[in-house]
């Protein structure tokens, strides 16, 4: 009997580059953006940040956003890593997981 995991998708090396780009992209305007939050909200009276909605339960704001600042650096090391280590001739077998970190996902969870 053979058992099946979920499926694979076969993907050129070079649209998987293509792809590994938009990302490391999108993550450059992301950090961009969080850097400017973190400097907007290290500005802000504790009250203010109530006030603007900046409340975060269990933490501030300024932690919270330093943490997604560094994931998204993190994230933009990987991204750039597999950009320039992917084969552009190679052919690729994506699995769910992996099509998660590009990003890819079902509607339904």
């Amino acid at each position: 009997m053979t058992t099946i995991d979920g499926f694979t998708l076969s993907i050129s090396g070079a649209e998987l580059i293509g792809m590994c780009v938009s990302k490391e992209q999108e993550l450059v305007k992301r950090i961009a953006s969080l850097e400017k939050s973190l400097v907007r909200v290290a500005e802000m009276a504790p009250e203010d940040r109530e006030i603007a909605g900046f409340k975060v339960s269990g933490g501030d704001m300024a932690d919270e956003v330093e943490k997604k600042l560094k994931g998204a650096k993190k994230d933009l090391r990987y991204f750039t890593f597999a950009a320039k280590h992917l084969e552009s001739e190679a052919t690729y077998r994506l699995g769910r997981d992996d099509l998660r970190l590009l990003g890819i996902q079902p509607a339904y969870r």
